[in-house]
């Protein structure tokens, strides 16, 4: 009988996976130097139009430019002013300057949409806080009752809403503890 032929074996050579290694400093610095050398181009272009534009065209120029700078200024202006009264109400920083630079937009239904947004938390606050501060009355009080219906009263007559819901919960757990 033959011997078996035993081939050998042969591992496979594997060559470790190399990362190519980015110089991003030399990148930011050729970058850095592309862009300088486009707007030096471009001031050079700038320079060369006005020397041949007459002295009305470039009052011109002028003039759109700074109209231009005040509609900005203007633009910043308004929306500083909406966002120190939307900060007075109570609203939080970054809402109170979305809502401001709708408004400026004229984007109303984005104000509102923040608006409601902010009236939901708010009252969710506002409901937290003036059960948190009422004080349990003992259970069947019927003077307790008389007291929150005569103080939802007093509320309706206000026109304070917030109230108003918050003594109708009072008063129908109040009827349900008798």
């Amino acid at each position: 009988m033959a011997e078996p032929v035993v081939e050998p074996v042969v591992e496979p050579v594997v060559e470790p996976v190399v990362e190519p290694v980015i110089d991003f400093e030399a990148l930011y610095k050729k970058s850095k130097l592309a862009l300088d050398k486009k707007l030096k181009e471009t001031g050079d272009l700038t320079k060369q139009l006005r020397a041949k534009n007459t002295a009305e065209e470039n009052e011109a120029i002028a003039k759109l430019e700074l109209e231009d700078k005040l509609k900005l200024y203007e633009r910043k202006e308004t929306i500083s002013s909406y966002e120190k009264a939307l900060l007075g109400t109570g609203f939080e920083s970054k809402v109170a300057t979305d809502m401001a630079e709708n408004l400026a937009d004229g984007d109303i239904s984005s104000f509102i949409k923040g608006f409601e947004d902010y009236k939901a938390v708010f009252e969710t606050n506002f409901k937290d806080e003036y059960i948190k501060s009422t004080p349990v009355p003992p259970k069947g009080d019927a003077k307790v009752k008389q007291t929150l219906i005569e103080k939802y009263g007093a509320a309706e007559k206000a026109g304070d809403v917030m109230s108003m819901v918050m003594l109708q919960d009072e008063i129908k757990k109040q009827q349900q503890k008798e």
